[in-house]
């Protein structure tokens, strides 16, 4: 995976000539957002014969803000480097179906098992960008590697398990699920100047090279159910979408 990086980290680096030569100008912002496509990726399944039934549903409601703090610094020859830490809250509900139908030979076993859960995400994408001018219009490009957390996660989680005449019922909180992602970021976007300040619209998008995010720990109990193990799911992932577009407007000083 890092040597996916080496040609950006080179050209991070060639850029380091250019700052002891020239004279930087440093910028401090934000930016806000919202992205285009969704953050995690919501599923279902669901299958069912003779001898067994069950449903797995997974379901995210994307949160349509992104905001954080921006550091850029302007590097001679029209290129730079910017460093964003961007914020966004995530969500999700997983819920579980289990059932075995009743025979003369067995009895009736159902499970079902839902939880919700919610934690912060941070994007942390670190881009050298290139600027140019096209009638007297300011654009800009950018790529550079980029970093997915997660964490701070906090949930509910109930569970229930039927096996011939014996219900079996559970309930807890849950946390400590997240993780880290890596990928890549590219934009492009204009640079317009207000009142001595820079306002800066654009588009981007990251590619990330795994869709999972960790797992959240603790989900469920397992619990014995006249011979049957009821809702011992180990946990659920943040199940992130591998590509992301979003807009963003920064305005840097």
């Amino acid at each position: 995976m890092t040597s996916r990086f080496l040609p950006v980290i080179a050209l991070i680096t060639s850029c380091f000539p250019a700052v002891v030569l020239g004279q930087p100008r440093f910028h401090v912002g934000v930016e806000a957002g919202v992205p285009f496509t969704d953050t995690l990726s919501s599923s279902f399944y669901s299958s069912s014969n003779a001898a067994r039934s069950s449903v797995d549903s997974y379901h995210s409601v994307t949160k349509r803000l992104l905001i954080g703090p921006a550091f850029r610094v302007d590097l001679p020859k029209g290129f730079g480097l910017e460093f964003d830490a961007i914020y966004q809250r995530v969500d999700y509900d997983h819920l579980t179906v289990s059932s075995t139908p009743s025979s003369p030979t067995s009895t009736l076993f159902y499970s079902r098992s839902f939880q919700q859960t919610s934690a912060n995400r941070w994007q942390f994408p670190m881009l050298v960008q290139y600027n140019w001018t096209l009638s007297k219009t300011k654009l800009f490009t950018e790529v550079g590697p980029s970093i997915s957390w997660i964490g701070n996660s906090q949930g509910t989680s109930q569970s229930i398990g039927i096996s011939g005449g014996t219900t079996v019922s559970s309930s807890q909180n849950i946390s400590g699920g997240g993780g880290t992602l890596a990928g890549f970021t590219a934009g492009a976007g204009v640079d317009l100047p207000l009142l001595h300040h820079h306002l800066r619209p654009e588009f981007r998008f990251s590619h990330w090279f795994s869709p999972l995010s960790g797992s959240t720990t603790g989900v469920l109990a397992l619990v014995p159910v006249s011979g049957f193990i009821v809702a011992g799911s180990a946990g659920s992932a943040f199940h992130t979408n591998q590509n992301e577009a979003s807009f963003l407007l920064g305005l840097s000083f």
